[in-house]
């Protein structure tokens, strides 16, 4: 832990690099909060990834995915947590700056790859799908028969009013959403 730091790279929606926020000395635990006030009075949804670069270290002797927990509080109230996505982003060891994709592949077919979603929501809450292209190319996809397209490295949130279950296809090996239902007070976030 002593020689490593660590970078988060925050993205738009539209995969537009909004900030690098780099830490010299890390412990073992630690907290970063993405905010309005993190991003300059933006309040908008988008992806982040986080890089860890160890000194002295080839990079042939240490390969890191770093999937934690993250935190989603509505209005102060506790937050629920839900661990990283998609393993979509890495860097080199020795070059920071060269983010490298490719680590999902899209299948030659259009919505050849189905992936259901294990739970029916609730339409009490506000129900939300976020998705994001862990692609270099385009993904065509449809949830419950409707047609859309994410580019490379854009995200989506899809609003959800139905309670008789979500069906996602896509051209893309491992496109997995991540639920929100929230009512007034609280949201509940977990993988579908």
């Amino acid at each position: 832990m002593e020689n490593s730091k660590v970078e988060i790279v925050i993205f738009s929606k539209n995969y537009k690099l909004l900030k690098k926020v780099k830490f010299e000395k890390i412990k073992y635990l630690n907290e970063y909060l993405i905010s309005k006030e993190s991003l300059n009075g933006i309040e908008d949804y988008g992806v982040f990834f986080i890089f860890h670069k160890f000194e002295n270290l080839s990079s042939s002797d240490i390969s890191i995915a770093n999937r934690c927990y993250l935190g989603f509080s509505k209005n102060d109230n506790p937050y629920s947590f839900v661990h990283g996505n998609t393993l979509s982003r890495y860097v080199d060891m020795k070059n920071f700056e060269n983010i490298r994709s490719g680590l999902v592949q899209n299948t030659l077919l259009d919505y050849s790859t189905k992936y259901k979603v294990q739970n029916y929501l609730d339409t009490s809450c506000i129900n939300e799908i976020f998705l994001a292209n862990p692609t270099t190319k385009n993904i065509n996809f449809k949830i419950n028969n409707e047609k859309r397209i994410l580019k490379n490295g854009e995200s989506i949130i899809v609003d959800m009013a139905s309670d008789s279950g979500v069906l996602i296809e896509s051209s893309c090996l491992f496109l997995r959403p991540v639920i929100f239902s929230s009512n007034n007070d609280f949201i509940d976030v977990y993988h579908g």
